[in-house]
């Protein structure tokens, strides 16, 4: 039917664009709430969605349809306006075309308390329009989506697959960690135009079903210098799902042969740590000297020259304080992280789900370690700024005009089901690489030139008042 309608609707006017499921040529994504949606609602699944989007169709425009009402049965009562101001200030963020709608005109709503803040993200949109022509993203970092896996894990995948791959995405977006998503499915395509190339570091969140091209196109990428971050059971299946026999894991980049055995579930692994051994590898956390580990840790056989760090210490004693103490016969020397430089290229690969633990429980250690690692592989930071977790960070590029634009978003409102006016961010600081001139640095939202000062190729700037949304426009 789709197909049918293109061929109708293009046969009598070809520049009409079409808002489809299937071939679209805008790509649209709706983002909206339901009463009955569990908890916890994910604050950055307009973000997510959008990076995905725009490098799965890098040639098509992204609009994302924001839903101004409720759920579809009280479509005529608004949703939380904090909601909606999150989801379009994340919309313009990550580069697509922002839009809202209600059923009828706005101007019988009966319930219009969403409205005005509509109106000011729309017309920020508006007044900064130029500054949006032909925008790029200039993350050096790239999520890889593991929709393989989802397929593979099944009735599992919920617990296993989404939670690590949002829980990595949120460990680099509080980290200030520009970053983009690419499907697993486009490894090849991405490979082939030279997308890939641009990345100084890849992440690879329980990507555990991986074809023996995809695993090919990884080890390539990391043999020519990238960076690569996998967890628990990344490259441990086919692309069918199908678990590598003997336990290998398939990507000789991570410098791991295979895995020798598992721990799960309560009796075998809750109350389990692993132990600091190099102060470096948590060096954010000095007062910190144990992590802990649960759902699931893999025993693995490392290739030589992979360096180990922490080692596994099994399940502590279980009941009354005065019958539980710390026992070091449980220490094992199974380590918690490897690291391995393979060609000319590094990699970091935690054998235990760190990303999931840090979806589920926010455990600081895990979302430390997660950037650490992906920092270390990468060479460096491209951003360093005193901004809080909550204030998430993009940049891009204006080809056409040379510009470096750098969007502020402030989720601080967000708290479970409740979304309020997020709290001003005062008095920070921002410093990112740019190579040429600069010659002046504006705040959109304030509407003022910022101050800067330059060291080298690193500029760093005094950030004006953050309210929800910001572009700081960096021009040549």
């Amino acid at each position: 039917m789709a197909e049918r309608l293109r061929v109708f609707v293009k046969g009598r006017n070809p520049g009409c664009a079409l808002l489809l499921t299937r071939n679209p040529d805008v790509v649209d994504k709706e983002i909206n709430n339901a009463l009955d949606r569990p908890l916890p609602l994910w604050r950055y699944e307009t973000g997510e969605s959008v990076r995905t989007l725009a490098s799965a169709y890098q040639d098509r425009p992204i609009s994302v349809r924001t839903v101004l009402f409720l759920d579809i049965p009280y479509r005529f009562s608004a949703e939380q306006p904090g909601m909606i101001g999150l989801t379009l200030a994340q919309t313009i963020a990550n580069g697509a075309v922002p839009y809202a709608y209600v059923l009828g005109h706005t101007a019988n709503q009966l319930d219009r308390k969403n409205l005005p803040l509509t109106r000011e993200l729309l017309h920020f949109h508006r007044k900064n329009e130029r500054h949006y022509e032909g925008m790029q993203s200039a993350a050096e970092v790239l999520l890889v989506s593991p929709a393989q896996s989802e397929e593979a894990y099944g009735p599992d995948a919920e617990a296993k697959i989404v939670a690590a791959r949002r829980g990595a995405y949120r460990a680099l977006v509080e980290s200030h960690i520009p970053v983009d998503v690419l499907p697993d499915s486009k490894l090849e395509v991405a490979e082939l135009d030279g997308r890939l190339a641009r990345y100084k570091a890849i992440v690879l969140p329980n990507a555990a079903a991986l074809s023996d091209a995809q695993v090919a196109i990884l080890d390539r990428f990391v043999e020519q210098g990238g960076g690569l971050v996998a967890t628990f059971e990344s490259g441990t299946r086919d692309g069918s799902g199908k678990a590598r026999a003997g336990g290998a894991v398939a990507l000789e980049s991570l410098g791991v042969r295979r895995v020798m055995a598992r721990r799960d579930g309560f009796k075998e692994l809750r109350g389990s740590y692993l132990r600091v051994t190099d102060r470096a590898d948590l060096a954010d956390l000095p007062e910190t000297d144990v992590v802990p580990v649960d759902r699931a840790f893999l025993y693995v056989e490392t290739r030589d020259g992979a360096r180990p760090s922490f080692t596994f210490v099994g399940p502590t004693r279980y009941g009354p304080p005065e019958k539980c103490w710390w026992d070091s016969d449980h220490e094992t020397d199974h380590p918690g992280l490897v690291w391995h430089s393979h060609g000319k290229g590094r990699t970091a690969y935690f054998p235990w789900p760190a990303d999931t633990l840090f979806y589920g429980h926010a455990l600081p250690e895990c979302r430390s370690l997660l950037a650490h690692a992906v920092r270390s592989v990468a060479g460096g930071t491209q951003i360093e700024t005193d901004l809080p977790p909550q204030v998430d960070v993009t940049v891009h590029k204006q080809p056409s005009s040379g510009a470096t634009l750098v969007h502020l978003v402030n989720s601080s409102g967000h708290q479970d089901r409740s979304y309020h006016d997020p709290l001003p961010v005062h008095g920070r600081t921002l410093s990112l690489q740019i190579e040429g001139p600069v010659r002046r640095v504006t705040s959109a939202a304030q509407g003022t030139d910022l101050p800067f000062e330059r060291n080298g190729n690193v500029v760093k700037i005094s950030l004006p008042q953050i309210d929800l949304l910001d572009l700081v426009l960096v021009e040549p």
